[in-house]
């Protein structure tokens, strides 16, 4: 099997350099930006960034440093600074608009408030599809690894100025659209084509970009693209978890499987993994995952992840990526971003200090040359 490429989408907020507020200003960013790496979003209070085609973790990250760098020079230029976590920690959305354009007009249209307060910022992994096996059935497999993912990602335990209890409240205020969490087993690549099919064509589904499943077949590319993390502060965290989700796919289409031994009836799975990511998102690490082992029925996520890290090492090996384990073994071991940031805020008990903390570590690597393993 040839090794897959993979990319990475980053989304930034936008925030001023002093107070840490959330500004609406992609527009004047993207005017002042020189080159096509960044784009817009739904809302003027974010950027994003894509990755080309990459072969390595060591061109993901490499790619990914210069694309923070040519955002945060265009944010400069606006007396803006770039942040990379799942939702802004204290700012108030109703004082920011929506990026101009038709497609966020009609996502608003469509979806009321859940859009319009939508000021969420994600980190999506695209793996190319391999030939040697069907995309449906590797979507029914590579969707088990989502909940570690969320939980390795969480970076948006604070919301309009509180602890929400979540690590990644991001996945909670994202799985208010229909369609939004994960996506549910399929017999093969027919028949989620005809399930596509019918949704758009009730017209009740804009399109098929709006099936916002947490893993999917993307809809204009031939990637399956892994939805479910957080923007991550830490450039060596998002290189790290993009080759887990690349190794995941690699060894799905070496014919292995994610799911524990004995796995209960395929009818049972979707609430199963629903539980699972809403689980992760509450808890992020300290999570228990609801499993199909005989005589198992609740793991620790910890455990969940060594278990697939175990599983996934000579992938990760195999396609040059093997630093990437140990970057995901020092994150069980010394947490997430929301664990960083929830201890900034009982040291400091003011959120300005978690934003200084999120700005600096968001740029924290982008002026050196690439550090493939962390």
């Amino acid at each position: 099997m040839n090794a897959p490429t993979f990319g990475v989408e980053e989304e930034y907020q936008l925030v001023d350099p002093e107070t840490g507020e959330l500004r609406s200003r992609a527009d004047r960013v993207l005017e002042t930006s020189w080159t096509d790496d960044i784009e817009g979003e739904l809302q003027d209070t974010m950027v994003e960034v894509q990755t080309p085609p990459c072969a390595s973790m060591a061109q993901i990250t490499d790619q990914l440093r210069r694309r923070r760098l040519t955002a945060a020079t265009a944010a400069a230029a606006e007396d803006l600074e770039i942040v990379a976590a799942g939702v802004h920690p204290f700012s108030d959305w109703r004082y920011h608009g929506l990026a101009p354009g038709e497609r966020p007009a009609m996502l608003a249209e469509r979806f009321g408030l859940v859009a319009r307060d939508e000021h969420t910022f994600g980190m999506h992994v695209h793996v190319a599809l391999p030939g040697e096996v069907d995309p449906a059935r590797l979507l029914g497999e590579v969707r088990w690894l989502t909940p570690v993912l969320v939980a390795l990602s969480a970076s948006s335990p604070f919301f309009q100025d509180a602890d929400t209890g979540y690590a990644s409240f991001r996945s909670i205020v994202h799985r208010r659209y229909p369609l939004g969490g994960p996506p549910p087993t399929l017999r093969g690549l027919q028949d989620h084509e005809r399930l596509l099919d019918f949704l758009t064509g009730t017209g009740l589904v804009p399109d098929r970009g709006t099936i916002y499943w947490t893993t999917r077949l993307n809809p204009t590319h031939p990637t399956v693209e892994f939805r479910g993390a957080d923007a991550c502060p830490s450039l060596p965290d998002a290189a790290a978890m993009a080759a887990l989700a690349r190794a995941a796919v690699a060894h799905v289409a070496t014919g292995g499987s994610l799911r524990s031994r004995n796995s209960l009836p395929a009818t049972w799975e979707l609430a199963l993994l629903d539980l699972n990511e809403w689980q992760a998102a509450r808890y992020g690490l300290d999570a228990d995952l609801a499993v199909a082992d005989s005589g198992e029925r609740v793991r620790p996520l910890r455990k969940e992840a060594e278990r697939l890290l175990t599983l996934l090492q000579p992938s990760l090996e195999r396609l040059g990526d093997g630093p990437a384990a140990g970057r995901i073994r020092h994150i069980l071991k010394h947490g997430t971003a929301a664990d960083t940031m929830r201890w900034i805020f009982r040291r400091h008990s003011r959120m300005v200090h978690v934003m200084d903390w999120l700005r600096e570590e968001t740029q924290a690597r982008i002026y050196r040359g690439p550090e493939a393993g962390g």
